[in-house]
């Protein structure tokens, strides 16, 4: 399967908090939706939608001052 063309965008917002120790922790919900135009496919109507939701956790720490 192939793709003629495809358009499609990422939202993603977060928060971040530093302890005094250096510890970071981070949440970012994110949402992905992609839009795609499908060639050589019987019985499709030309376009796929694909989206992804999820939420991205992180933890770090911060060297330095």
């Amino acid at each position: 399967m192939g793709y003629k063309w495809g358009v499609g965008f990422d939202i993603q917002a977060g928060i971040e908090y530093i302890f005094k120790s250096g510890i970071t922790i981070s949440v970012t919900p994110r949402g992905q939706w992609n839009w795609l135009n499908v060639t050589g496919v019987e019985n499709s109507y030309g376009m796929d939608v694909l989206s992804q939701l999820g939420v991205n956790i992180g933890v770090g720490y911060k060297f330095g001052k």
